[in-house]
This record gives C-alpha cells, sequence and structure tokens, in this order.
C-alpha cells in the first residue's frame, strides 16, 4: 500500500513563510520536459526583441551591463545596473553561483525564476548560498520533481521576500526598471504546459530595453513582447 507523501505543497509551506493561502497538494506524475523546436526559436526570439525594443528615450548615466551566462542547457542572464542587480534564471547547476563570484556579484537585488523546469531553476540552491538575494519572483506553478521541491525549500529557508507577478507588476533599482508583461497573474492554480505561463519580463534602461521571455512559447514572446512592448516604448 502506498504512503501518502508528507510534503507540504508550496503554498502550504509558503502560508507560514508569506502568509500566502494554503493550496492543493503537489500531484506526483510528471516529469522535466523541453522543446527541440522552441529552443531553436529562443535565440532568434531574443534577437529579434533586442533590435524592435530600442526606441528614443533619456540615456542612463552609467552603462547597463548585461551577462548572458553560460549554463549550458537552459539560461541565466544577470542584469548589473548602477543601483541593482536582477537575475533572470540561473540554469540547473552551479554555473551561475560561480558566474557571480568570478564577477564579484555579492547581491541580488531581484531574482526570478520564469518557470519550474530544472534547467531555468536548479541553479537557485546554489546561488541562494553564495550571495545575498533580497526578493524573488515565481509564477507559483507547482511541479513534480525533486529538482523543484530543492528550489522551494531553499527560497523558504533565504530571507528573500517571495511574490508570484502578473502583467503590470513592476520593480525599480534607480533607472533600471523590470516589467512583468505575462502571465496575466498568479499560475498557483494551473496545471497545464510550463511554458504557458512563463514569467516574461521587458527591462528598460535609459534608451535601452529588453525582453526576456524564459521559455515562453512563440506566440505568447511575440504577442506580449512585440504587440505590448514597442508600443508601450513608442509613447
Amino acid at each position: 500500500m502506498r504512503r501518502a507523501c508528507p510534503k507540504r505543497s508550496l503554498h502550504e509551506r509558503t502560508t507560514s513563510r508569506f502568509g500566502l493561502a494554503a493550496r492543493v497538494p503537489l500531484r506526483r506524475a510528471s516529469s522535466e520536459h523541453a522543446s527541440f523546436g522552441s529552443t531553436l526559436l529562443r535565440p532568434v526570439l531574443l534577437a529579434i526583441a533586442i533590435l524592435l525594443l530600442a526606441a528614443a528615450a533619456p540615456v542612463a548615466a552609467e552603462p547597463l551591463r548585461v551577462h548572458f551566462v553560460d549554463v549550458g542547457q537552459g539560461a541565466a542572464v544577470l542584469l548589473e545596473g548602477a543601483e541593482g542587480n536582477v537575475l533572470v534564471d540561473v540554469g540547473q547547476y552551479g554555473d551561475a553561483a560561480a558566474y557571480l563570484d568570478q564577477a564579484g556579484i555579492e547581491e541580488i537585488d531581484l531574482a526570478i525564476a520564469t518557470h519550474a523546469h530544472a534547467d531555468h531553476i536548479g541553479g537557485f540552491v546554489d546561488v541562494f548560498e553564495s550571495v545575498e538575494v533580497h526578493r524573488i519572483w515565481y509564477n507559483g506553478q507547482e511541479h513534480v520533481t525533486l529538482t523543484f521541491e530543492r528550489f522551494i525549500d531553499a527560497v523558504l529557508e533565504s530571507e528573500a521576500d517571495y511574490h508570484e507577478p502578473g502583467r503590470g507588476d513592476r520593480a525599480t533599482f534607480g533607472e533600471l526598471s523590470i516589467t512583468v508583461l505575462h502571465p496575466e497573474g498568479s499560475a498557483a492554480d494551473y496545471h497545464g504546459d510550463l511554458h504557458d505561463k512563463n514569467i516574461v519580463v521587458r527591462a528598460d534602461y535609459g534608451d535601452f530595453s529588453i525582453l526576456l521571455p524564459g521559455d515562453a512559447e512563440a506566440d505568447v514572446a511575440f504577442g506580449v513582447g512585440v504587440n505590448h512592448v514597442v508600443r508601450g516604448n513608442g509613447e
């Protein structure tokens, strides 16, 4: 006879830590997956987004350094601004933490875990152990892997403020502004594909803007990235 798993769900555990409403327990039924076609499209989408998002705006006093960290499969992007550091995804292992150490980064003002696949969140355990993280955004969708469990445990054991952002949420660090374009709100009750509610953000810094789509599929990336971002920067 199978015994019920003693682990509490993400929201049951975050209730005591962050005061969030408890949700249903984790379901143990799926495995990690990756879309080969989508993986090939992402570098193209990112390059197009960077070109489309450049628009006339006041020039920032100091340059924003954008680090595309080599983490093998997966993604990790560090935005190093004069008044704040933002880290979007970290790959699966300790590469991102090692890179932060080599770059002399001791604090992350905002960490964003776009979705629950291992090659985007696995390295957060090492990041939390290596640097001080002040705030973390995650969409709230539960997953059934040990990597996800370790990620959530690391968040709960840290001193970081936890938030499940929605479209229009914004964080500002001097001239660096991070705006959420997708999803529309918390994905805590969503049980579909992990890419569907992947967090997509736009970073603005003076006359520079960049779309960071995570593993968003093409329809989402183009829909929120081009239609919203370009129009927003043109106003």
